[in-house]
């Protein structure tokens, strides 16, 4: 492929997942996030990659070259030649993919014990810091995740915006209680008596 090598094998994974019954059909397993979330990961990507490719590529450095462009039944124009399709069919065919097996099984395990538990666990918190919102004051649910997203990130507080956005935070007893309500569920701990 000219381009999406990468995509097409992360499709690839979930694909098969799906086709092998490892996960319901429709669920796409957030492989990417995993392998980029470390150096680790990105390292080991590199290396499953390379463990069939760099011994490939050395057994056929002399064996392609560039010439006149071609295009392609796809409609790939490439100058690319090579000579050795006869010897080289056995590996395209079947080559020994242990390593990447190993490493994308390493990646489907860390995706859903890791990166979709902690998924997971932040839209518990959401979910229970959108619930004492709602006890401290109602409003439609898009509201309460705007809500929710800026008092957090703005580290604890109700910002000027906010306010101009929903003047009824301009009252300071309720905006301490409003905060209270989504720190609480974020911070693990019950909310303090009298605030709802």
């Amino acid at each position: 492929m000219r381009d999406g090598n990468g995509r097409i094998r992360r499709f690839l994974i979930n694909d098969t997942l799906v086709r092998d019954n490892a996960v319901p059909n429709g669920v796409i397993l957030p492989v990417s996030s995993t392998i980029t979330s470390s150096t680790e990961f990105r390292a080991g990507y590199d290396k499953a990659l390379e463990v069939f490719s760099r011994p490939f590529m050395r057994r056929y450095a002399t064996s392609y070259r560039f010439s006149e462009l071609v295009t392609y039944e796809d409609g790939t124009p490439s100058n690319f030649v090579f000579d050795d399709y006869d010897d080289a069919r056995f590996a395209w065919r079947y080559p020994d993919l242990t390593t990447h097996v190993l490493y994308t099984a390493r990646v489907v395990e860390h995706t859903i014990r890791t990166e979709m538990a902690e998924e997971a666990r932040v839209l518990v918190i959401f979910q229970l810091a959108k619930e004492r919102l709602k006890e401290v004051v109602e409003m439609p649910g898009q509201d309460s995740n705007r809500i929710i997203r800026a008092i957090k990130e703005n580290g604890w507080n109700v910002s000027g915006k906010l306010k101009r956005e929903y003047p009824r935070l301009d009252d300071e007893r309720l905006a301490e209680r409003v905060v209270e309500a989504v720190q609480s569920a974020f911070e693990g701990r019950e909310m303090k008596d009298g605030d709802v």
